[in-house]
């Protein structure tokens, strides 16, 4: 019983990626250590700078494929990654981020004549995606998703996310309007 409720708990928390969708458009957010100091009003996020902080060393982990890590709403946050840092955001085309909740394409299936891109391995199907860079792995994932897309759309733990694999300018949210998003 107690499964059962954590599990239903862990399906409230995640959105869908039309949740999120304004009139074609998604917001993101992204928090961003600029040190001590006035922090500029705009910021350009570069997925080439990925693996420079802590969290998103972590993260190499899974995949050393460079993207930048955007939540879809500051409550979400992690609070060791929001901590000390200025909040940035910005809005990209709903249609250019690829749903990997949804997985339309079947990325994360085994190969077959129906999906022709599946990346789950074919002698070992029972395992999803393999940590790394190779085949059949989260690597492989973002590198092929990034032909067509300009970033994806998944969970992690109980929060969405998004990853961009371009780099976009970004505003500094204003810390009145930083609270109540926060809240």
């Amino acid at each position: 019983m107690k499964n059962l409720i954590d599990n239903f708990r862990k399906f409230l928390k995640e959105g869908q990626l039309s949740d999120y969708d304004d009139n074609g458009e998604v917001r993101l957010y992204h928090y961003m250590d600029l040190g001590y100091g006035e922090k500029p009003e705009t910021v350009v996020i570069d997925p080439s700078r990925f693996g420079q902080a802590s969290y998103s060393r972590n993260e190499k982990q899974r995949s050393n494929f460079p993207r930048s890590f955007f939540y879809l709403h500051p409550r979400q946050r992690e609070r060791m990654v929001a901590a000390g840092k200025a909040l940035y955001t910005t809005q990209v085309p709903a249609a250019s981020l690829y749903d990997f909740r949804e997985d339309p394409l079947g990325y994360d299936r085994v190969k077959s004549e129906e999906h022709p891109n599946g990346l789950i391995d074919p002698d070992t199907p029972t395992q999803r995606l393999y940590m790394g860079d190779d085949e059949h792995s989260w690597g492989d994932l973002f590198r092929k998703v990034s032909e067509d897309y300009e970033g994806m759309f998944y969970s992690l733990r109980s929060f969405d996310v998004v990853v961009l694999f371009k780099p976009i300018e970004a505003s500094l949210v204003p810390a009145e309007d930083r609270d109540a998003l926060e809240k």
